[in-house]
């Protein structure tokens, strides 16, 4: 009688979530981690597999690591669970170690499926996010005609006030309200 055992070594899937703080989609060394942010890892079909938090791991100070280990070889792809308050940015405009990878292919904060073989270590499955900014104030009757909005002096309503980026491009337009 023969008795054989087949052997799979696991692999490593990981990286990081970072604020994306001039919004390029490409990690920077001064642009910080995101700390406990759901990290999901899915087979290609949607099975779920397992979920992890982000974090510090050891020998490392980035505060939005994250780290699956002994993975099966086979195909997959990574959720982020990130909160709706954050914009996510671009993927895959730099290389594979520093751009974002999340393209929302299965849902919002998803990445593409991917290809893990056994013992193979994949350290770049990357996010990047970024909190929008806002851009406002206040158009208001100048009546003494000093440039400054004094005390008394009424805001207008109705006022139309566009965004333009750099090179002229409208980016949006509203109104004053009341």
């Amino acid at each position: 009688i023969n008795l054989d055992a087949g052997m799979i070594k696991g692999g490593t899937i990981g990286s990081r979530i970072w604020l994306d703080l001039n919004g390029n989609g490409i990690f920077s060394d001064n642009e910080p981690g995101i700390s406990e942010v759901m990290v999901e890892l899915f087979t290609e079909t949607g099975n779920f597999v397992a979920s992890t938090k982000t974090g510090v791991l050891g020998g490392n100070s980035f505060v939005g690591s994250y780290k699956f280990e002994n993975v099966r070889p086979g195909n997959y792809y990574v959720k982020f669970v990130i909160s709706n308050d954050y914009l996510l940015s671009n993927a895959n405009l730099g290389n594979e170690e520093t751009d974002s990878d999340i393209t929302n292919t299965f849902g919002r904060g998803t990445t593409e499926v991917f290809s893990i073989l056994s013992g193979q270590q994949i350290l770049y499955v990357d996010g990047g996010a970024y909190l929008p900014a806002c851009i406002g104030d206040l158009v208001w009757d100048d009546v003494n005609k000093n440039g400054n909005q004094d005390e008394g002096e009424p805001g207008i309503a109705g006022v139309k006030v566009s965004l333009f980026l750099s090179n002229g491009q409208l980016v949006d337009s509203i109104r004053t309200d009341g």
